[in-house]
């Protein structure tokens, strides 16, 4: 009985945060928005890396890249690297790169929260007409 007290009250505060926008308070929601707010773009031969508001240190970066025989390799390792606000990287990567996997460990240097990144990329390609 009181499992399902606290999964409604659980669920209520949800709908709550849902419709104050507080959704941020939710620490499920809140690595999600801290995942979603680091800008990543690939086109092939670079991986740019963008911030916004938020500043970031993304430890033991690594991006995995496969091969000729699809064995994924490291093509760049960081042990750590800073991100102030609105900052951009540009990482060069080998010319096989056609997909990549970005994978790190995700830190919000103003309040100190956590996340996991990974990411797939493929390349964009821009079409003009």
């Amino acid at each position: 009985m009181e499992f399902l007290i606290a999964l409604l009250l659980k669920f209520w505060v949800m709908i709550w945060g849902l419709l104050t926008g507080s959704i941020t308070s939710v620490p499920f929601f809140r690595r999600i928005l801290l995942r979603r707010s680091l800008g990543s773009r690939f086109d092939g031969r670079q991986l740019e890396l963008s911030t916004g508001d938020v500043p970031f240190l993304l430890r033991q970066l690594v991006v995995l890249a496969p091969d000729s025989r699809m064995r994924w390799q490291v093509v760049f390792r960081s042990a750590d690297m800073v991100l102030s606000k609105h900052d951009t990287r540009i990482l060069r990567l080998p010319d096989f790169c056609h997909e990549i996997i970005v994978e790190a460990e995700l830190i919000d240097l103003r309040k100190g929260r956590r996340a996991h990144l990974f990411r797939r990329l493929l390349p964009q390609v821009e079409v003009t007409t």
